[in-house]
This record gives structure tokens, sequence and C-alpha cells, in this order.
């Protein structure tokens, strides 16, 4: 079977190199893209400009350049880089398409299944992709109505979560299976525990650095470890950065390449999640594989933090506090959440029972 990904910040991820974004959903494509390859499918990636050749191949895999401008640049540029797209698709003639990435770009891919007759599956990575009133607060109208528009040209949508399951069949009449986020246990390293805590995230608006440091003010005892992809807005990130070297219990790392952020997760003891928006975050599989434990203020999809008790929802900022002191003074209970934690990953989110299942998935949509 030949499998086509579109993903607009793969290549950074695949060739190793350091350009500052988060690369979560990209490196749970790539480890997706890897096990299909090991089962003997041929595996493209469509991807955007980043200086490479217009066809490079990295272990196996080959990876197509199309230019993404329009999306976080000059709108001008959206129907001449949708037509290169839209043909590079064509050109490569795969089996099945992939999409997990920005609704924006759901139309493109859409509009291509409908005329070509193609399999084309969008994998939903947040909670927005769902709930039309979220989106009505952050995404503007013509983003809306592409998405929607591209919603219904594709045969089907996977998600993370049984909610997000229910709101794509009450808001959009979509048939939308549940494929858990796939995580390869493979070269984990061990660390040793430190009394610290981190965060992990962006400096935007849904990961909210500055409740973070909130919080960190609010219990001086802990020591906190700060691992930021840092804001396009300068301004914005200058201003951030002024506000974190006022808080003395944070150590501040600014970007840290993917590559060694097992050790982060590995040498903690608890990691802190105070984020307004998610899907399923994979910072907390990340966590969870090197057996530490989740203190989230409001983010827990479907409820499995508490039902496999690899951590604790606060709900409040005030529980929040104590939830993280009380982990913190308790280092039986603790580990034992972390080792729960590592324990789900192994059981619910193993690679090759996930591929298995997109390939079930893929031979059902004809």
């Amino acid at each position: 079977m030949k499998i086509c990904f579109v993903s607009k910040n793969i290549y950074p991820v695949a060739s190793g190199s350091n350009v500052p974004f988060a690369g979560g959903a990209e490196i749970q494509l790539l480890i997706l893209a890897k096990k299909f390859k090991e089962m003997g499918h041929k595996i493209t990636f469509i991807t955007d400009d980043f200086g490479q050749a217009d066809i490079d191949e990295i272990d196996g895999i080959k990876y197509f350049k199309v230019p993404f401008r329009y999306m976080g640049g000059n709108k001008l540029y959206i129907f001449s880089d949708w037509l290169k797209l839209y043909n590079k698709l064509k050109k490569i003639d795969a089996d099945v398409y992939l999409l997990k990435g920005p609704r924006f770009s759901l139309f493109i891919a859409g509009l291509f299944a409908m005329c070509s007759r193609k399999r084309v599956v969008f994998i939903s990575t947040t909670d927005t992709d769902s709930d039309p009133d979220i989106m009505r607060r952050i995404d503007p109208v013509y983003n809306r109505f592409l998405y929607c528009l591209g919603l219904k040209m594709v045969p089907i949508v996977v998600c993370q979560s049984k909610h997000q399951q229910t709101n794509f069949h009450r808001y959009f009449r979509k048939r939308a299976p549940v494929i858990k986020n796939i995580y390869s246990l493979d070269d984990i390293g061990n660390g040793v525990k430190q009394q610290t805590a981190l965060w992990v995230g962006t400096n935007s608006q849904t990961k909210r650095p500055g409740l973070f440091l909130e919080l960190a003010k609010k219990t001086p005892e802990i020591n906190y470890i700060m691992a930021m992809v840092p804001s396009q807005n300068a301004e914005s990130q200058n201003r951030l950065e002024t506000e974190i070297k006022k808080v003395s219990n944070i150590d501040y790392l600014g970007f840290v390449p993917e590559k060694e952020m097992g050790r982060l997760y590995a040498e903690t003891s608890v990691l802190v999640n105070v984020s307004e928006l998610e899907g399923f975050p994979n910072v907390f599989l990340h966590s969870w594989v090197y057996k530490t434990p989740v203190v989230s203020l409001s983010i827990n999809p479907d409820g499995i933090i508490g039902r496999h008790k690899m951590g604790l929802c606060s709900g409040t900022m005030g529980q929040m506090i104590m939830d993280i002191r009380s982990l913190f003074q308790n280092d039986k209970l603790r580990q034992e959440m972390g080792n729960n934690g590592h324990e789900y990953v192994k059981r619910e989110h193993d690679a090759d029972k996930i591929a298995d299942q997109y390939i079930r998935l893929f031979e059902e949509v004809r």
C-alpha cells in the first residue's frame, strides 16, 4: 500500500534539525510512518520548504517539498500554494493520504478526495476540531467555512478521544473512530528523579505560560523547569522572558530539541499542565513513559488521569497548588502514579497496535 502523509512541519523532525517548534504531532506521524514502512508499505511525506531539496529521502522515506506560505504568512499565496499541493497529491498517486494538522489545510485535501475518489483521512489533533463553539471563539469566519467544507468532503476522520467522537457526530454528523495517539517505547532511557516539576509547551494563548508563572510564584518551595517553544512574535516573547526572570524558582531552558527532551521527563518528578485547550496532550504520554505523573489544571481526556491513577486533575488553581505539594510530600504515591502511567502507555498506545488499527481502517474505506 502507498501511504502519503501531509505534514507541514515534519521535515525538521525527520532530519534532526533544531527548528524551534513543538513537534508533538509530527513525532507521532513519524513513528506511525516508520511502523508502516516496517510492515512493508511505501511511505511518502509532503512537507513545507525548509531549504531542503525538492525530493529528499531519509531512512527510506521520501519527503516532497511544497510551500505552505499562507499558513502563518501572507494569504495572497493561498491559491498558488493550494494548487501546488493539489498537483503534488495527484502526482504521488498514493492509495491513502493522511492529514494531521491545521483545520485550515483540510479544504484542499477534501477537494482532492472528492475529485480523485482517493482515500483521505483527517486526524484530529485538538478538541477544537470537533467543537464549533470553540472554533467561533478562536478562528476567523473564512477558516471555519473552509474547514467545514473540507470536513464534508473527506471520507473519514480519526479522533483521539470519545469526547471528540461524540462531538464530531453531534455537530458534523461525521463518522470518527477513536484511534489513540501512537507512542514507541524503543530507546527509552532511565534517569534519577529530581525534586523538580516540569512545564513543557509553546508561548501561546492556549498553553498559558503566564498562568504557569503564577503557579510557580504561589509555590516558591517547588523548583520548576520550563521548556518552551518561543513565539514568532518577538515582542510577546521578550515580554514573557522578562517576566520569567522575575521568578526565582524557575529554571528556564527555552527551546529544547525533541531528542533532548527524554532526559527532562526522566529526571523530573511531576509534569504540570495549565493549558486551556488540547486534544490528547503528547506531553502526557512523554511524561508517563518516563514514569512521571501529571498534575493538570483542567485537561483530562475522557477522565483517564484519575481513572488510571496516573496523576491528578485539579480543576482550580487552588486545588492544583495543593495537589502539587501533596505529591512532592508523598514519594510512594508519586512513584505509584508514575508506574501506572508507564503501564498505561504500554497497554493503550503501543506502536504495533495503533498501526494495525490504521491499516484496518484504510481497508474499510473504499
